[in-house]
């Protein structure tokens, strides 16, 4: 036992160490527009931001709901502040300036999932708690700063408020977390379900209002300062559905492979998503429902969106992770650690190979990216020349040019590991959840 509870704190700390390791270090193709953002609403105000594309051009585009840059412009701003207090304007460059804001900015993410490792520790033990803080969802949302960790918190903290009744703040955490990730819409219908037979269908009625006006009060000085709804579902709605298949799932092999047209994979993930609701209906209807089988039945249809999903980003993973942390089955836990590591290794592959031909596609954008410059644009200025010497190293030029020659055939390997795990994952799931 001792052994075990050391090898625990050993992961953990080495969790905390790899935190602080690539607090200047991100994804810079997306970060680059989130600091963009952070330009636009200094010059036009943070509730125009959506029109910004028009004024500044794409790369200054909003493609999420609101709650997401109101999150960075205003955290990057008090980090600006003391960013330029640390290190002193007068004495610095603009990019050592925005590196430091940037780090400090990832510390949001740092303390969150520190807190989140608290609250799992107390509710399921250290394992598991060592199980969220090392996981490689974790660790990869850190690594790249995304805000769907701002999410699954939310998320995770409005079913913990389920459990114990308390359905009001519930209501109004996860309607924060869709307009932060819409993605975390899909257990909305379980939601609805649950409460509906917990409390009755006036109080669900009241909590849809409450939705309603949380909403509201976030979006509507956006929509107003975006001169209409137009502007705002251009890039927060119509951008998506507009958006090139990307990640390791079946529709991206769909649209390689068989046809542009992604009605089937669509279809089968409705259909899929559908069965899942309908039975937990049946389970809502024919017996007493557990806040446990509220957890399985969300984790079973974020697995099934990762299969069928037309885009799959390593970030993703964070939001079923931490419903698979909470369902506590050890060998689960892997197979997501598993699938996490087959999404990051299907970009990361990608970019590596990227290194020999000197550019990358970028499906949003449907154009080639220069590699450097994306380099450039995912470091601070004193972690450049020690990446940059690593990616020049004999062992990545020699995966650089094995991957480019093989390009296609890696792809459709890691998709398939990738796909072959869910499966297997979701297979566990579903005889949790129905039995």
């Amino acid at each position: 036992m001792r052994i075990a509870k050391a090898a625990t704190i050993t992961l953990i700390m080495l969790a905390l160490a790899f935190y602080f390791s690539v607090l200047f270090l991100w994804n810079g193709y997306d970060v680059d527009i989130f600091v963009n953002w952070v330009v636009a609403a200094k010059e036009l105000g943070i509730t125009s931001l959506y029109k910004a594309p028009e004024v500044f051009g794409e790369r200054f585009r909003v493609v999420y709901p609101p709650l997401a840059p109101i999150i960075f412009v205003s955290n990057y701003m008090l980090a600006e502040y003391f960013a330029a207090k640390l290190v002193g304007v007068e004495h610095a460059d603009v990019m050592y300036l925005v590196a430091w804001a940037l780090a400090f900015v990832k510390l949001s993410l740092v303390g969150l999932s520190i807190y989140i490792g608290y609250i799992v520790y107390r509710r399921r033990g250290l394992a598991y708690a060592a199980a969220w803080l090392a996981g490689l969802p974790v660790l990869t949302v850190v690594f790249m700063y995304q805000f769907d960790l701002y999410a699954a918190v939310l998320l995770y903290m409005a079913f913990i408020l389920c459990e114990v009744g308390r359905y009001r703040l519930a209501t109004i955490l996860y309607t924060l977390s869709v307009l932060i990730k819409p993605l975390t819409a899909l257990v909305a219908p379980i939601l609805v379900l649950y409460i509906a037979r917990k409390c009755g269908q006036r109080t669900l009625f009241e909590l849809i209002l409450l939705a309603i006006l949380t909403s509201s009060i976030i979006i509507a000085p956006f929509v107003l300062g975006s001169s209409g709804l137009k502007v705002l579902s251009k890039w927060a709605i119509e951008f998506h559905l507009e958006r090139q298949p990307q990640g390791p799932t079946i529709a991206t092999l769909y649209y390689q492979i068989v046809s542009k047209n992604l009605l089937v994979p669509t279809l089968c993930l409705i259909a899929l998503l559908s069965l899942i609701y309908y039975s937990f209906y049946k389970q809502v209807k024919h017996s007493s429902i557990t806040i446990e089988k509220v957890y399985r039945y969300s984790l079973l249809a974020f697995l099934v969106y990762m299969v069928l999903g037309k885009v799959i980003n390593p970030q993703y993973y964070v939001l079923p992770y931490i419903l698979a942390i909470e369902i506590a089955l050890p060998h689960l836990l892997i197979l997501m650690n598993l699938a996490s590591f087959f999404v990051d290794t299907y970009y990361l592959y990608s970019f590596i190979a990227g290194l020999e031909t000197g550019s990358v596609y970028i499906p949003d954008e449907q154009r080639w990216y220069s590699v450097k410059m994306l380099v450039h644009l995912s470091l601070a200025p004193h972690a450049r020349k020690s990446v940059e010497s690593l990616l020049s190293s004999p062992l990545v030029q020699t995966l650089a040019d094995l991957f480019a020659h093989y390009y296609s055939e890696f792809g459709y390997l890691f998709s398939i590991m990738h796909i072959l795990v869910l499966i297997v994952a979701s297979y566990i799931v579903a005889r949790r959840a129905c039995a």
